[in-house]
C-alpha cells in the first residue's frame, strides 16, 4: 500500500457534515449495536462509505517513557511454502521482523530407533533423514531472513509419537491422545539440540524455539505444569553444553487461559529464569481482550518483569477448538472484519505489554480446511494481509512502544518511537466514527506529519482517515468505522 498524504486544509474540506437522513440511519445502527456487541465489527463496516464524522473527539495520550521494548510484527509460516514470491513480498510490504516455524525433518520410529538417544546418535540420524530438498529449503530460509533482517523462533511441535503414552480418546482433531512420557525427556532434548547445532552449522541463526507446542494439550504432547517445567531445564542445560547460550527459549506457549498454572510449575521448579521470553498463544476475540477478566488477559499480560513477552501465535480464529458450533461461528476469514478484528487484536496486544506479536498464519495449510493466511491458496493477499500492512508497513524497525491512555477499549491505539521518529497506530473497532486528539509525550520534539497509510475494507484510504491535522503538538485524525491506520509523526 502507497503512504497516502493528505494536506491538512484538504482533508477539513472534505469532511462535509452528513445529511440528517444518514445521521438518523447512524443512530439506529448504534442503538441496535448496543444491543448486540457481539455484532458491531461486523456492523462497522457495513456502514455507508460516505464522510464520517464523531460526536465527540476522544483523547487520546501516550507517555513514552513508560514503554517497553517493540521488536516487530511477525508470520507463522513453513519451510515448504506454496507461494514463495508471493510469501516473500508480503513479509517484507507488512515489515515483518520475526517468523516462527519448524524445521525438523519427518523421522518415522525405525529412524529415530527403539532405545535411548545420545546427542550424537540424534546428529546422525538426523543427518541421514536430511534430504538434499530438505537442506535447499533450509539454504532458502537463511537467504530469506539475511535478505530481509527476520529473526527465526523454531517450534518444536511434539515428542516422537512412538515415545510418549498414548491414549484412546480425542484430543482436538485427533483421535488419540499423546502425553509425555518423561523417560524419554532426555532423548527429545537431544533431538532439539542435535537439531539447533546443524543448523548452526548450516549458517542459521535461530533467536530462539518453543520446545513443545501448546503442553497443555494433548493434540502434540500434554506436559502436567511440572513437566514441562523440567523439560526447560534439561533443555537449558543441554543447549548451554553444546555452546547454543545465545538460543532463547520460549515458553511455556501454551493458550492465554492456561497460561496461570504453566507459570507456577514453572516457578515452582525455578525453571523462570531458564526462559528468554514468556509466550502465549492468543486466540480471543478484541471484545475479549479488551476485558482484564478474560481469563489470562491480566495474569499473563502483566508477567514482563520475568521475561520479555511475545505471542507465538494470534488471531481471531480458534484452529483447536472443539466445539463445532463455536468454530462455524468464528468470521470468515475472507471477510474485512476478519482483517479489522487481527489488527485490533495486535494492537491491544502489543498496548497491554507484548513486545512482539506473530500471526497465524502467513498462508493457507494444505491439509486442513479451515483457513487463516494471510495469503490464500492462490497466493492472493487477503484483507487481514492489507489491514496488517497499513498498520505496521512503515514503522522504521525495532524501538519502544507504549499504549494508549484513554478512548474506547474497541479504539486500540500504540506509540512507536524508532529511528528518531514516532508512528501512531489505530484501529477502529467500535462500530462507529472515532475523532481523536492525540498528545505524545516523552519523544522529544515531533514537529511534523510524515507519511500515513489507511485502510477499511472497501472504502478509499481518504474515507477511512479523514481530518487528519498536527498543530501545537496534538494530532487530529477522523477513523471510519473499521479504519486501521498509520501516522508518523517526525521530529
Amino acid at each position: 500500500m502507497s503512504p497516502l498524504r493528505l494536506h491538512p486544509a484538504a482533508a477539513r474540506a472534505s469532511a462535509r457534515a452528513p445529511s440528517v437522513h444518514r445521521a438518523r440511519r447512524v443512530d439506529r445502527v448504534r442503538r441496535a449495536l448496543a444491543l448486540l456487541p457481539s455484532l458491531s465489527l461486523a456492523w462497522a463496516l457495513a456502514l455507508p462509505a460516505g464522510p464520517a464524522r464523531a460526536e465527540a473527539e476522544v483523547p487520546l495520550a501516550f507517555d513514552l517513557t513508560r514503554a517497553h521494548a517493540f521488536t516487530g510484527i511477525g508470520a507463522q509460516t513453513w519451510l515448504n511454502p506454496a507461494h514463495p514470491g508471493e510469501a516473500a513480498a508480503l513479509l517484507r510490504d507488512m515489515h515483518a521482523q520475526v517468523l516462527r516455524l519448524s524445521v525438523l525433518p519427518k523421522m518415522d520410529a525405525a529412524a529415530l530407533g527403539p532405545g535411548p538417544l545420545s546427542l550424537a546418535q540424534a546428529r546422525e540420524r538426523l543427518e541421514a533423514a536430511t534430504t538434499a530438498e530438505q537442506r535447499g529449503r533450509v539454504a532458502a530460509l537463511r537467504q530469506l531472513a539475511e535478505q530481509q533482517h527476520l529473526r527465526l523462533h523454531l517450534v518444536f511441535w511434539a515428542m516422537p509419537e512412538h515415545w510418549a503414552e498414548a491414549r484412546d480418546r480425542k484430543a482436538g482433531k485427533k483421535k488419540v491422545a499423546h502425553l509425555a512420557n518423561m523417560d524419554r525427556v532426555p532423548d527429545y532434548v537431544n533431538l532439539i539440540t542435535a537439531e539447533l547445532m546443524m543448523l548452526r552449522q548450516a549458517g542459521l541463526t535461530v533467536e530462539a524455539v518453543e520446545l513443545t507446542n501448546e503442553p497443555q494439550g494433548a493434540w502434540d504432547t500434554k506436559y502436567e505444569p511440572d513437566q514441562y517445567a523440567e523439560l526447560v531445564l534439561q533443555a537449558r542445560r543441554r543447549f548451554d553444553e553444546q555452546g547454543l547460550q545465545a538460543v532463547r527459549i520460549d515458553g511455556p506457549g501454551t493458550g492465554l487461559r492456561n497460561f496461570a498454572e504453566f507459570e507456577r510449575g514453572l516457578r515452582a521448579k525455578g525453571a523462570l529464569g531458564a526462559l528468554g521470553f514468556m509466550t502465549a498463544h492468543v486466540y480471543q476475540s478484541p471484545e475479549q481482550l479488551a476485558r482484564d477478566e478474560t481469563p489470562g488477559v491480566a495474569g499473563f499480560l502483566g508477567q514482563g518483569r520475568i521475561a520479555p513477552i511475545m505471542i507465538t501465535e494470534f488471531g481471531v480464529k480458534k484452529h483447536n477448538d472443539e466445539d463445532a458450533e463455536l468454530a462455524a461461528a468464528d468470521t470468515d476469514v475472507d471477510s474485512p472484519s476478519y482483517g479489522l478484528q487481527t489488527a485490533a487484536e495486535s494492537l491491544q496486544l502489543l498496548g497491554k505489554g507484548a513486545q512482539s506479536v506473530i500471526y497465524w498464519q502467513l498462508e493457507d495449510l494444505n491439509f486442513t480446511k479451515k483457513k487463516h493466511g494471510m495469503l490464500d491458496a492462490a497466493g492472493r493477499r487477503r484483507p487481514v494481509a492489507q489491514a496488517v500492512q497499513a498498520l505496521f508497513g512503515g514503522v522504521a524497525g525495532q524501538g519502544r512502544l507504549v499504549g494508549a491512555e484513554g478512548g474506547p477499549a474497541l479504539l486500540p491505539a500504540t506509540a512507536v518511537l524508532a529511528d528518531g521518529r514516532v508512528w501512531l497506530l489505530m484501529a477502529n473497532a467500535t462500530g462507529q466514527a472515532q475523532s481523536v486528539n492525540a498528545r505524545v509525550q516523552g519523544a522529544g520534539a515531533l514537529r511534523a506529519l510524515g507519511a500515513h497509510r489507511a485502510w477499511a475494507g472497501g472504502l478509499s484510504p481518504e474515507a477511512a482517515l479523514q481530518g487528519l491535522s498536527w498543530r501545537d503538538g496534538v494530532l487530529r485524525a477522523t477513523l471510519a468505522p473499521g479504519a486501521v491506520v498509520s501516522v508518523e509523526l517526525l521530529p
